[in-house]
């Protein structure tokens, strides 16, 4: 299984929801298995860890397109 190579930085999982059934929930899903589909690794790639929200779900409805300006 592949580890995303972001989530020991991500803010959301470290310092919004550390150890919630909800972030072990989406960290399950995300950041070990599908976390080019993650909205916060998108917008990492695309504008730098520093620009991306902490707040951001990593299923968040917020289109990347539409954060990033695209």
């Amino acid at each position: 299984m592949a580890l995303c190579d972001l989530s020991t930085n991500c803010s959301f999982f470290n310092e919004e929801h550390p150890d919630t059934l909800y972030s072990k929930e989406l960290c399950s899903e995300y950041c070990e298995n599908h976390f080019s589909e993650c909205v916060r690794h998108q917008m990492t790639l695309s504008l730098g860890i520093d620009n991306v929200p902490d707040n951001l779900s990593p299923d968040s409805f917020l289109s990347t397109k539409c954060a990033c300006g695209v």
